[in-house]
């Protein structure tokens, strides 16, 4: 039996959707199988006092998606990726039973909790291509995750290009268009 990577390494773009229930027919006829139906998601970003994690374009996330609990730490492979077509970072997660108990470890542990954002997802996969279609209190959007070309590929499909690629994360478009605090749906 063979040992799993503790590493992955993430391959990623967003794509700002026009039009959610069009991409959600079009990903079957495509030979996309639904992994995880639409289900709602709460994340929450940890740093320390000082931000030492986001100053080195580092992230410590705690999500919950459906009833799924997942720790998860990224960090870029390269200094400065700023600038790049396609969001590419180490991605080091794992499963969790417990939300409420791993926060508090967390808070625990010193860190601070920075930022909340909620959406709700679901997940589609076809071979080495996986793609969340996003719904979000700043709109909807497509994740691909994938090998560079295949990304390009799938893109294309939806009759988008590299000029459409975004590879923000979240919390930066979500300050880019004016808005301050967390992420979250009114509730």
């Amino acid at each position: 039996m063979g040992q799993e990577s503790l590493h992955h390494l993430e391959i990623e773009i967003k794509l700002k959707l026009t039009d959610l229930p069009l991409a959600r027919r079009f990903l079957p006829d495509a030979g996309f199988v639904l992994l995880d139906p639409r289900q709602f998601e709460r994340n929450i970003l940890f740093d320390t006092p000082d931000h030492s994690l986001a100053s080195r374009n580092q992230l410590l996330r705690l999500r919950r998606f459906g009833n799924k609990n997942i720790i998860t730490f990224k960090r870029p492979v390269k200094e400065n990726d700023t600038d790049d077509e396609y969001k590419i970072r180490e991605e080091i997660e794992s499963g969790i039973g417990h939300f409420e108990r791993m926060k508090t470890i967390l808070l625990g542990l010193e860190y601070r909790m920075v930022w909340i954002y909620e959406k709700y997802r679901e997940t589609w996969r076809r071979g080495p291509v996986t793609v969340f279609l996003d719904e979000t209190p700043i709109g909807n959007f497509m994740e691909i995750e994938a090998p560079e070309n295949e990304i390009d590929v799938m893109a294309q499909a939806f009759g988008y290009t590299k000029k459409d690629y975004i590879t923000r994360n979240y919390r930066r478009l979500f300050v880019e268009m004016g808005y301050s605090g967390d992420m979250v749906f009114e509730r």
